[in-house]
């Protein structure tokens, strides 16, 4: 792509200068580019430069910043990657200040490879002292590429000549007198909505992306079918300018959809037919020739065409969206001894970027990610491809196991946001898994497992059925086994087809479910059978719950629990439905399973809009969202979703239609709902699609509307509203045959007298000891909260069973809940959420 920067050592027409221009030198760092070839099309010359969008506040907070009362900067440094549009800021930066002040300004752009780079600079600010008044504002000296300046000599003559330096380079260079402004990409869509696509549009990434392909094409439009292609391109590339414009410059022929394909598959193919056929060189010959005089013989001992660095920018080919550095280590095999140094002249020759996304690993994110910049494409062939692929897919395959790990035991939100940043390379890795020779089957199944995990948190029924379904059936042809089988009837009972799946379960009817995978097929069956034959598939639900919890998997284990506790909701067994999700929280609670505490209080909140209680039902929503919000917004959008629209609502057309009504409504509320301000999660796009098919667009924009003009607890409220209106079966109050048989514990403890007599039975310490088990403590943190010992906890739990009637920690903790809410009720207060010891008992 031709650049639009003037020749070294020559000067803009701001202010004449009475120097020659240097000689044009060819620059060392980054390596020139060969010339390019012209693309076939005519009308794909560059573009007349467009105006500067989305960089105001830059400008006037420089423009501050050098016109500011009293002693001003010496210098300003602009520094940040290439094509990030330092230059191009620079001079509106140049024309503000001259406009605001009326002083001479002057840009230079020194030499950089023979000569003095830095003489050029010198004299151009000797030049503009010669013009200033005596009591004139200080001239402005632009230095346009100030890497290999020397910013003392520099800074010392513009000092004495009194002319202030607004220079750009890639590297922030520290020095007394010098300011140093990072120029990061342009804003980034937060979100994406065919719900608000003017909003989409004037974000300054999406902005500028349009505005260049509009040079070209005229007739560019976004619209639904191309909106997530456009968001999700300008977040891959960072809404660096100069890959947006390179990106805007194929779409104008392709299409959006088409480069973001490529963009989005591993780094070749069909990326690098577009890239050549549109004059971007291969990095490969300019890496081979400047690797080897960069990196010299810091190769760590490896051998092989451009050493270490060569090596490990042909392995960033298999990484399909940027990577750690732990991950290029391990999959490129270059010893420790040379990959710092390798990966540092990767970094100053632009050949990779640093950002501030996170990167999956196996001790968790990090907070340093690196990328191949857009203009650095296609990268150079590596001969040792295949076995690279191999590597990167179990390297993330063990990620995906520790990040699973995280979500059902640790710090989930480390796993979520493990997953989310690390979607790409994850499916990438799946593909190799199922497809490559060497590969063992059982891995890629293991995978799939993993990744469910993260789909059962934070993806609607619509998308773990789109998802699953194409992956259980190439897991059934590769490997027909009962694991591929199992995941097939899940993907058919996800997709809302129970009647499909049923010959796949009883087919599995004798199967021993006591086996490794009893519990989904026990799952499964209650899933198929709910609607058909509620007692049954409750029961089933009931036991593969069980089932789960004596495997160790308690956070699956509460998943398929609250899947009871709905089913009972929808068929009449109300009381018995709030008891199980009451204790899946108090487990949740005492395990700190966060997504499982927040998913119960939404439940709970449901079953209390359900009975009427609609302050019960407004402070459980409110403190589930508490809950939620710490692992970010998908968390929050899973969660609902699996509410309002997951498998035990009859019909895939019934879900789509729900799903959309909680995006619509998701979205209007998007910006309570704030992940790092760095990630671009796309939490509602990536959900549109599959319902959008389901629906149709004028369907789909219809519920979407619908839900924007509600709140999420509105929609909590009015899907409880048609449970009890007869939206669902209902059920005769009397115990069925075969629906559980006598009354569970649980059933004979909520007949115990909790009533407003036995709260003055307790006494006071009796009371805050049912609290804090209210609040799923147990009773060694109960101890250390009230500073008593353990032993004496015991003793007052006992008392308190016996003077309510009740005969678990679940009878207390419902006494306490109904008690709290009377006396709310009576006083005219409301609960405090996350209040520790003050009644935020649920």
């Amino acid at each position: 792509m031709p650049s639009r920067r003037r020749p070294p050592g020559s000067h803009s027409a701001e202010h004449p200068l009475p120097f020659p221009n240097a000689p044009v030198p060819s620059p060392s760092l980054p390596p020139s580019p060969p010339p390019t070839p012209t693309p076939p099309p005519s009308s794909f010359s560059s573009p007349s430069p467009a105006e500067l969008i989305g960089r105001d506040e830059e400008i006037a907070h420089l423009l501050s910043l050098l016109t500011r009362p009293g002693p001003a900067p010496a210098a300003v440094l602009l520094h940040g990657a290439p094509g990030v549009g330092k230059s191009r800021l620079a001079a509106a930066v140049t024309a503000a200040y001259r406009g605001a002040t009326g002083a001479a300004t002057a840009t230079v752009v020194p030499p950089t490879a023979t000569g003095d780079p830095g003489s050029a600079a010198v004299e151009a600010a000797l030049a503009l002292a010669a013009v200033r008044g005596e009591q004139g504002p200080a001239p402005l000296l632009t230095v346009d590429g100030a890497d290999a300046v020397d910013q003392r000599n520099l800074l010392a003559a513009a000092g004495s000549a009194g002319v202030v330096v607004l220079a750009t380079a890639r590297a922030d260079r520290p020095a007394a007198g010098l300011v140093s402004v990072p120029v990061r990409g342009l804003r980034l869509p937060r979100d994406c909505s065919t719900a608000d696509p003017e909003g989409f549009a004037a974000v300054p990434s999406v902005q500028l992306y349009l505005a260049r392909l509009r040079t070209l094409n005229p007739e560019a439009a976004v619209h639904g079918g191309n909106q997530q292609a456009i968001a999700r391109t300008c977040a891959q590339l960072r809404g660096v300018p100069g890959a947006l414009g390179l990106a805007a410059r194929m779409a104008a022929l392709e299409g959006p959809e088409t480069v973001w394909n490529a963009l989005s598959a591993p780094y070749g193919g069909r990326l690098t037919d577009l890239l050549r056929m549109y004059g971007v060189p291969s990095a490969g010959t300019d890496a081979e020739t400047d690797g080897g005089r960069a990196g010299g013989g810091d190769d760590g001992g490896d051998s092989g065409d451009g050493g270490s660095a060569q090596r490990l920018l042909a392995r960033c080919a298999v990484f399909a969206d940027g990577f750690g550095t732990e991950a290029l280590r391990e999959i490129s095999g270059v010893r420790t001894a040379g990959f710092a140094t390798a990966l540092h002249t990767l970094l100053a020759q632009g050949l990779l970027t640093l950002s501030a996304q996170p990167s999956g690993q196996l001790d968790g994110p990090v907070r340093t990610r690196l990328q191949v910049p857009l203009t650095a494409l296609p990268l150079p062939p590596d001969p040792g491809a295949e076995t690279a692929r191999l590597a990167h897919a179990r390297y993330y395959a063990r990620v995906a196991r520790t990040a699973a790990r995280q979500i059902a035991e640790g710090d989930q939100r480390a796993g979520i946001t493990v997953f989310r940043a690390e979607e790409a390379n994850l499916r990438a890795a799946l593909e190799t898994l199922f497809t490559h020779g060497d590969g063992d089957p059982d891995e890629a199944l293991d995978l799939a497992e993993d990744l469910l995990v993260h789909w059962y948190a934070t993806g609607p029924t619509a998308i773990r059925a789109g998802v699953l379904d194409p992956l259980a059936r190439r897991a059934a042809t590769h490997r027909p086994c009962r694991r591929a089988q199992s995941l097939l009837t899940e993907a058919t009972v996800l997709a809302g087809h129970p009647e499909a799946a049923r010959p796949l379960l009883d087919g599995a009817a004798g199967a021993d479910t006591s086996g490794p995978d009893g519990g989904r097929l026990l799952r499964l069956r209650g899933l198929a059978a709910v609607h058909s034959d509620p007692a049954d598939g409750t029961a089933s639900l009931r036991r593969a719950a069980e089932r789960r919890a004596a495997d160790g998997d308690r956070h699956g284990a509460a998943r398929v629990a609250l899947e009871a506790a709905l089913a009972d909701l929808l068929y009449g067994e109300v009381r018995r439905g709030e008891d199980t999700a009451l204790e899946t929280l108090c487990g949740a609670l005492r395990r700190g399973d966060v997504f499982a505490a927040g998913s119960a209080l939404l439940h709970l909140a449901l079953f209390a809009a359900a009975a009427g209680r609609t302050r019960q039902a407004a402070d459980r929503h409110a403190r589930a969202l508490a809950s939620l919000r710490s692992l970010g917004a998908p968390a929050v959008l899973g969660a609902h979703l699996t509410l309002l629209a997951g498998p035990l609502l009859p019909g895939p057309t019934g879900r789509a239609r729900a799903t959309a009504r909680v995006l619509g409504c998701f979205y209007a509320s998007r910006a309570a709902f704030l992940d790092d301000p760095d990630e671009s999660p796309f939490t509602t796009a990536r959900c549109e699609e599959p319902v959008r098919r389901l629906l149709g667009e004028e369907a789909f924009r219809a519920a979407l509307a619908e839900g924007a003009g509600l709140s999420l607890l509105d929609l909590v409220t009015a899907f409880a509203a048609r449970r009890r209106d007869g939206g669902a079966p209902a059920a005769p109050e009397a115990p069925r045959a075969g629906y559980g048989g006598p009354p569970a514990p649980a059933v004979l403890e909520r007949r115990a007298p909790a009533t407003a007599a036995a709260t003055e039975e307790l006494t006071p310490r009796q009371t805050e000891v049912s609290q804090l088990v209210a609040l799923g403590l147990s009773n060694k943190q109960i101890a250390r909260q009230l500073e008593i010992s353990e032993w004496t906890v015991v003793n007052h739990i006992r008392e308190v069973m016996r003077r309510l009637g009740c005969a678990s920690r679940v009878g207390i903790a419902r006494w306490a809940h109904e008690a709290e809410h009377r006396r709310a009720a009576t006083a005219g207060m409301s609960l405090s959420p996350g209040a520790g010891v003050r009644r935020d008992a649920v």
